[in-house]
């Protein structure tokens, strides 16, 4: 098979294109951006627009709802924030009060949960609507739906009355179960004390029971699938987990090994074909480049099901901290965030199979 990557990155402010980069089809053994892989998976095509650019929000958590609405975090403010898709702009909807770093929607009722560094928890943000809040209305974004504003509750911080170190990542599976990642800060996991854990719930909630008690190092992304299988991101070891269920606990191993740059930051799944996209974290030096065509920028890694690179995807910032799927499957968000800065910047890419962009 081969595989076709194209990047055509817009400034949607003024419309002004940035750049175009095409990578010309590929043989099923050959490399991408200098990165040996083979290209066993279906052949995708690539659009990437930069959506939203935001100057002193540091944005570290990313989930889309049920409707595809684009939620996001800001660790410095505390801020929740939401997509306004009519003149893509992030709105600040709700001031948390928190220090928020991961974000996880529950689709079946429009539950929020926040990992909080602050309280080395997690937190639960219950969506309450047509309330008077906190929540600012927006007419072109809204209006069809009403207000929605948050109740803040302290929900999960410990395991065997064992304070959380820190949860890092977190995710919903399909039955409203949360499965998440515990490594504390950076620094907190390491190769001298590997306190990196990986956990889920029971029984709506009120059971928490471990897939991996510890032993990790700076585990930072997770993602459930349909069967319930469970892809972690270890980043101090560059590598991503799955978890496999086995009757009532897990058997986990080393899905895949990657190379460069300080880790896997983030993953997402795609459910019809099993595609794993993975972004991969760097610091921005200060010598760093705005264009990946001088190979600068970060990477998101494509992996098939069965474990090997079909490809690689390369953005203008190494700083890569989230992703996240539409319900269609059909677009992917990711967040740039650059902490000498202080600021961020939320990608969009049009997901298509190369085949049908052929025909059009």
């Amino acid at each position: 098979m081969r595989v076709l990557f194209s990047f055509d990155v817009k400034n949607n402010n003024n419309n002004k294109r940035v750049f175009v980069k095409e990578l010309s089809s590929l043989p099923a053994s050959g490399t991408v951006e200098g990165r040996g892989c083979k290209h066993n998976s279906s052949d995708y095509h690539f659009i990437m627009e930069l959506v939203a650019e935001l100057p002193g929000r540091l944005l570290t958590g990313l989930a889309l709802d049920a409707n595809d609405d684009v939620f996001a975090v800001c660790a410095c403010s505390g801020e929740l924030l939401r997509l306004n898709k009519t003149n893509d702009t992030m709105i600040p909807i709700m001031a948390t009060e928190t220090s928020p770093h991961a974000l996880a929607i529950d689709p079946r009722n429009g539950d929020v949960y926040l990992t909080d560094r602050s309280e080395n928890a997690i937190l639960k943000l219950e969506a309450v609507p047509n309330s008077k809040g906190h929540v600012e209305k927006d007419e072109k974004c809204d209006n069809d739906r009403g207000e929605v504003d948050y109740t803040v509750v302290r929900y999960l911080n410990s395991f065997e009355n064992r304070q959380f170190v820190g949860p890092t990542a977190l995710a919903v599976a399909p039955d409203g179960e949360l499965f998440f990642t515990d490594a504390g800060a950076e620094g907190d996991s390491s190769f001298a004390d590997p306190v990196g854990a990986v956990f889920r719930t029971l029984q709506g909630h009120s059971q928490v029971v471990p897939l991996c008690r510890r032993g990790l190092i700076r585990p930072t992304g997770i993602a459930v699938t349909s069967d319930k299988s469970v892809y972690v991101c270890e980043q101090g070891t560059n590598r991503v987990l799955r978890f496999v269920l086995r009757g009532t606990y897990y058997i986990g191993s080393v899905f895949a090994q990657l190379q460069g740059g300080m880790g896997p930051s983030a993953i997402a799944v795609r459910k019809s074909d099993g595609s794993i996209f993975v972004t991969q974290y760097d610091m921005k030096g200060s010598s760093s480049s705005s264009s990946p065509n001088e190979g600068a920028g970060g990477i998101i890694t494509v992996i098939g099901r069965d474990g090997e690179v079909s490809g690689i995807v390369r953005t203008t910032c190494p700083s890569l901290c989230a992703i996240a799927l539409d319900s269609q499957e059909e677009t992917i968000y990711a967040v740039e965030a650059d902490e000498a800065s202080g600021g961020s910047r939320l990608l969009r890419f049009r997901l298509s199979r190369a085949a049908q962009q052929a025909t059009e």
